[in-house]
């Protein structure tokens, strides 16, 4: 069990950088619901920003809200949860060995790799403590919040920086729609449930909490623990799983 004591979250909906949730919703009409980016300039400095990729930036800047938002100054644990990680970079990377057969872009290629926004938080907060980062597809997430909860509990930390992050590309989204669980076209991601084809809409985002072993006054709830389901037989068995 934890305490959620901070938020920081950039996401398709106006989150960053406020305290109120969803009072003004924006209507998206795109191939895939895309990121509100605040103002980097407030957390990053410019010249450091110019050589990051978006993911990172909204990764560190969510990061760095979240730890402004919870009142402390140095996390306990770093830990990342991604499926994609910077998918952006590693198609730049990929086209130009297609086009070109060599690698003109040093700097996406040496942003690629997943463990680079927890690196980057650690070095910004100058932080030296337990630092993680999970590549388990849609389960990344879900065994960042289990290193998380296990931390707590044997008492190795008092408040970790636990969160999700993954950004969508037009030439992913194309790929896993084959998979039949999206929307073929663009739609009003307000008139979802009015539309009769099937899927969803695609998306991204990046999300960090301090999960922390003892509640304040500004807690926003409690985490009672995670469960997750691997492989169910249909849609019954997982509908039965998350409503039971």
């Amino acid at each position: 069990m934890a305490y959620i004591n901070g938020t920081g979250i950039i996401s398709p909906q106006k989150t960053a950088g406020t305290s109120d949730f969803l009072t003004e919703i924006t209507e998206h009409n795109t191939e895939f619901l895309k990121c509100i980016e605040p103002n980097y300039k407030e957390f990053i400095d410019p010249l450091a920003a110019r050589r990051m990729s978006r993911l990172i930036k909204m990764g560190i800047t969510s990061a760095l809200m979240c730890i402004r938002d919870a009142g402390i100054s140095e996390p306990d644990a770093i830990i990342t949860g991604t499926g994609l990680g910077s998918v952006e970079d590693t198609e730049k990377i990929l086209s130009s060995i297609h086009d070109e057969n060599t690698i003109f872009y040093p700097t996406p290629f040496i942003q690629s790799t997943y463990n680079t926004i927890s690196s980057q938080i650690a070095i910004i907060l100058k932080c030296h403590n337990y630092n993680s980062t999970y590549v388990h597809r849609i389960f990344s997430f879900e065994s960042t919040l289990q290193d998380a909860l296990m931390q707590i509990e044997e008492g190795t930390a008092q408040n970790i920086l636990a969160g999700g992050i993954d950004e969508m590309t037009l030439n992913h989204l194309h790929i896993i729609r084959r998979l039949g669980d999206l929307k073929q076209e663009p739609e009003s991601n307000l008139r979802l449930l009015e539309y009769r084809t099937p899927g969803t809409l695609a998306g991204e985002g990046s999300s960090y909490f301090v999960l922390s072993k003892n509640k304040n006054d500004h807690s926003y709830a409690r985490l009672q623990g995670v469960k997750t389901i691997f492989h169910p037989t249909d849609k019954k068995e997982l509908e039965a799983n998350i409503t039971g």
